[in-house]
């Protein structure tokens, strides 16, 4: 029996075939991950690629619907002649490839140059491509630079195939004066039929437009005073044409003059034979534009035109240079490479072209009729839905339950909702009293509420200025018992700051004190004598100090209130008399007792003593 299975038999040896085992799994499990992001990317791939066609597909039926819109509207130019509008069509897109101008903005102008009377194909292409030069050189819009060729061919009447020329001319014309293409078109036309009129070439208006503008630097403002110039040259009979007869000329032979020789020359050769400064042949000119114009062009702007006028006459071809120069910018070359996209999609978008009209077309079909469409899918639909249900009935299940639910809610809820109102309507007067009786209650309720919470707080202000004023009046009332009793205090704290900021002082003298006591009396002694007796003989001979006077340190003096007494200062200084004491002075005795002198035992009969002697006083001004 043949075996679906594909068996490999591996015979080798055991490790060795082991370690070929492991590498073959692990090439077979990097094999099965990469065939996963493979998958992946593959998909991924897929679902982008399918966006990107997408969105070209719309990018390409809008680019050939706006581009078609264009050439509709020349095709109302052209008429029926589709071999012309083929030819402009496909000429526009493939100047796009060499000018950095949309189809769309080539479009514009290829309408506005057949609109100008260039209905041959051939010749407008040509007028379309010179324009789209000289806008890219002078950085003007085509539309501009069209305008402004058509009318320089048209009212000059000048040869559409040589349009490269008319627009070298234009270029160099912007080039010498201080103007611009969108400059020159305001007042071109007007000017440029004068011109004509009056015999004035192309080179020659537009080398004195130059030359005024670096004067002036207004370009309409010099075109408006030539077409003053221009029209006086053709008036015969007017105040010009009389004043060159007064000074032995003739406008005629002028006008010949200057077809033959130029506009400057000419007058440059009137003036001079009529013997006239440049002042009086201005004067010459009726309008006060035209003379100022005239007396420029023979003054400061006379070597400005007839540098302009020379190179005007040059055949060489600036625009082009100027042009090439323009078309290698980063910015020039990358629109053509976006104009070359969208020929391509408008290319792709015409091959479109066909099934999505049919498709719009069969949309707006549809609406007109009523979109019959819908009634036909909604029938499938219905058909669909009856053949699921007879093989479920999920849906008749559906239909009924809905039926039962909307049968109670019609024939039970609404008539007992309805019956539930009809019985209430006699109570209805009655239930509307208590509502405004309870509504009312409400109310006062809560207004008596706000009269009680206003009282409160006005209350509670009241009792609150109350106790303000009391807490002034006993304030002020204090204020005369605390004030010196305060300041008593004061000068109690100050007197035992100083005092026992002196103990370690006095621990210095008394030791000393002792000491000369032991010597007055023989010393050597145990017993020290007691501070009551009375030194009658030693002391006698001691210096006193009742009169007041300086003390040395160390040193013992007689002293004594109610006897006399031994005092010994620890430290230099000057004993005041009870007499030039400020309050009479208080004096302070203090007896030390005891047989052995000690440290701690002086200072706690010092601090006793003085704590004595201060509370004397202190309770007798109690209060």
């Amino acid at each position: 029996m043949a075996s679906e299975n594909l068996d490999i038999i591996i015979r080798a040896d055991g490790d060795k075939a082991r370690r070929e085992i492991d590498k073959l799994q692990k090439s077979m499990g990097g094999m099965k991950k990469f065939a996963g992001v493979a998958g992946k990317a593959i998909l991924g791939l897929g679902v982008a690629t399918g966006t990107a066609a997408i969105a070209i597909g719309t990018k390409a039926v809008m680019a050939s619907a706006k581009f078609e819109g264009r050439m509709g509207d020349l095709a109302t130019l052209v008429g029926a002649n589709t071999d012309a509008l083929d030819t402009m069509k496909n000429g526009i897109l493939a100047l796009t490839g060499v000018i950095p101008k949309d189809a769309d903005e080539l479009g514009a102008s290829a309408y506005s140059i057949v609109s100008a009377g260039i209905t041959d194909a051939a010749e407008a292409l040509s007028v379309l491509e010179s324009s789209g030069k000289l806008a890219v050189a002078v950085l003007a819009s085509t539309e501009q630079a069209t305008d402004l060729l058509t009318t320089a061919i048209n009212a000059f009447g000048l040869d559409a195939s040589k349009s490269d020329e008319v627009a070298n001319v234009l270029f160099k014309t912007v080039k010498a004066g201080k103007t611009t293409v969108a400059d020159l078109s305001q007042s071109f036309g007007k000017m440029a039929g004068n011109a004509v009129a009056a015999g004035v070439s192309f080179e020659d208006v537009q080398a004195a437009t130059a030359a005024l503008t670096t004067v002036t630097g207004k370009t309409s403002e010099a075109q408006n005073a030539l077409a003053q110039v221009f029209l006086e040259l053709t008036q015969t009979g007017g105040k010009f044409s009389d004043g060159l007869e007064d000074v032995g000329l003739n406008i005629g032979d002028l006008n010949k003059a200057i077809q033959e020789k130029g506009l400057v020359a000419a007058f440059e050769e009137a003036r001079d034979t009529a013997g006239l400064t440049d002042t009086e042949f201005k004067n010459l000119f009726s309008s006060a534009e035209g003379g100022t114009a005239v007396f420029q062009l023979l003054t400061g702007a006379n070597d400005a035109h007839k540098k302009t006028l020379k190179d005007l006459l040059d055949p060489t071809n600036a625009l082009n240079d100027a042009f090439s120069a323009q078309n290698d910018t980063l910015n020039a070359q990358w629109q053509i490479v976006k104009n070359n996209l969208e020929k391509a999609f408008i290319h792709l978008g015409d091959t479109m072209g066909g099934p999505v009209k049919d498709a719009i077309k069969f949309l707006n079909g549809q609406f007109q009729e009523g979109f019959p469409i819908i009634d036909t899918v909604k029938n499938k639909a219905l058909e669909l839905i009856e053949t699921f249900d007879k093989q479920t009935g999920i849906v008749t299940f559906l239909r009924e339950a809905y039926s039962d639910i909307w049968e109670q809610i019609t024939t039970q809820l609404v008539p007992a909702w309805k019956d539930l109102l009809k019985a209430s309507e006699p109570y209805m007067p009655l239930f509307k009293s208590i509502a405004q009786l309870v509504g009312t209650v409400v109310v006062a309720a809560f207004l008596i509420l706000l009269h009680v919470i206003e009282f409160l707080i006005k209350s509670f202000i009241i009792f609150e200025t109350l106790m303000a004023k009391v807490q002034t009046a006993i304030m002020n009332a204090m204020k005369f018992a605390i004030n010196p009793m305060k300041e008593g205090f004061d000068n109690l704290r100050q007197s035992l700051k100083d005092m026992l900021s002196d103990l370690k002082s006095i621990w210095d003298w008394a030791s000393k004190a002792v000491g000369m006591v032991k010597k007055i009396f023989g010393g050597g002694g145990k017993k020290a004598p007691s501070a009551n007796t009375s030194f009658i003989g030693p002391t006698m001979s001691l210096p006193g100090r009742a009169a007041g006077g300086a003390v040395m340190r160390g040193k013992p003096y007689k002293v004594g209130e109610k006897g006399t007494e031994m005092f010994i200062p620890g430290q230099t200084g000057t004993i005041v008399p009870n007499d030039k004491m400020e309050n009479g002075g208080a004096v302070y005795n203090f007896t030390f007792n005891g047989d052995v002198v000690d440290r701690d035992i002086l200072i706690r009969q010092v601090k006793d003593a003085i704590n004595h002697s201060l509370a004397a006083p202190m309770a007798s001004n109690a209060w």
